[in-house]
């Protein structure tokens, strides 16, 4: 059962990435932009 949840996140996280790369986002840049902001708000 684990391994089926596991499999469907990994679904999800590639199908967000390609959903990003259609509209021009890195899908990689966007995490790291994500933390610099939170760590602005400090």
């Amino acid at each position: 059962m684990k391994l089926i949840i596991i499999l469907a996140d990994a679904r999800r996280k590639r199908d967000d990435a390609k959903r990003l790369l259609v509209e021009g986002i890195d899908p990689n840049q966007q995490p790291k932009e994500q933390k610099l902001v939170e760590w602005a708000k400090k």
